[in-house]
C-alpha cells in the first residue's frame, strides 16, 4: 500500500509483466493490473432529458433533498440518484420516497450514513474524518485506542486494529469515527445512534455497557489530542 502516491503511467514490459509508474519515480511490478473504477450510472440511453429529467455532469439523475427530479411526478433513488453507494442508503431512499408519496415530508438532508468494509478485521466509518472537520474550521479533539486493550478482543484472541474518534472540542459532540477491528461494523452503529441523538462523548464513555462485548471499548479511557 502506497500512501500519498499517484500512478502516472502504466506499461507492459518485454517480459510480459505490468509496471505501474508512480509520481515519486518508483514503480510497482506485477503479473496483471486490476483497476477498481467504481460503479457508474447507466443513464445515457434512457432519454431522460426528453422527459425533463436533468442529469449531472457525472451522469447521475439530479434530485433535491426529497428525491424529486426536475420533472413533475418523477422521483429517483439509490445509486442512480447520486446517493451514497451502499445498499442501506438505497433502502433509506426507498423509505423517504414511500413517505413522500404518502404526502409525507421526509428528506435526505442531515442523514448520517455509516459504512463497513467487510475485510478481516472490519473497517467501519461514520461521519467526518479529522481532515474534513479541520477543513470546516472546527476545533477538534482526536481520541484513539488500540483494539488490544478491549477485554472482549483479548478473550477472542483477535486484537488487531485501532479505533479513532473525532470530537468537536467546543461542544464535545462526536463528529465521526473510524474503527478497524473485530465486529467494528456492529460497534459503529452505537456511535451513529449517539450522533443522531446529539450525545456528548462523555455520555457514551460513561454509559453502562454489557461486559464483555466489543462495544465496551467505548467505555475505555482514551488518548486524546487536540
Amino acid at each position: 500500500m502506497r500512501l500519498n502516491t499517484r500512478a502516472t503511467a502504466v506499461r507492459r514490459n518485454a517480459d510480459g509483466e505490468i509496471a505501474v509508474i508512480l509520481n515519486d519515480g518508483s514503480q510497482v511490478v506485477g503479473d496483471e493490473l486490476l483497476v477498481a473504477t467504481g460503479p457508474a450510472p447507466m443513464t445515457a440511453n434512457l432519454g431522460l432529458p426528453a422527459a425533463g429529467v436533468q442529469i449531472t455532469d457525472r451522469g447521475f439523475i439530479r434530485v433535491d433533498d426529497y428525491l424529486r427530479t426536475t420533472a413533475d411526478h418523477v422521483w429517483a433513488a439509490g445509486d442512480v440518484a447520486g446517493s451514497p453507494q451502499f445498499t442501506h442508503a438505497s433502502w433509506n431512499d426507498f423509505r423517504i420516497l414511500k413517505a413522500n408519496l404518502d404526502n409525507g415530508d421526509a428528506a435526505t438532508r442531515g442523514r448520517i450514513v455509516p459504512y463497513t468494509v467487510f475485510i478481516t478485521p472490519d473497517l467501519a466509518r461514520v461521519g467526518m474524518t479529522e481532515t474534513q472537520a479541520r477543513d470546516q474550521g472546527r476545533r477538534v479533539a482526536v481520541a484513539k485506542i488500540p483494539v488490544s486493550v478491549i477485554p472482549r478482543a483479548k478473550t477472542l484472541h483477535d486484537t488487531t486494529g485501532t479505533w479513532k474518534a473525532v470530537v468537536d472540542a467546543d461542544t464535545d459532540l462526536i463528529l465521526g469515527a473510524a474503527l478497524l477491528g473485530h465486529n467494528a461494523g456492529e460497534v459503529i452503529s452505537a456511535l451513529q445512534m449517539a450522533m443522531l441523538g446529539g450525545l456528548r462523548y462523555q455520555q457514551v464513555r460513561d454509559a453502562v455497557l454489557t461486559h464483555p462485548i466489543m462495544g465496551e471499548g467505548l467505555n475505555l479511557p482514551l488518548r486524546c489530542t487536540r
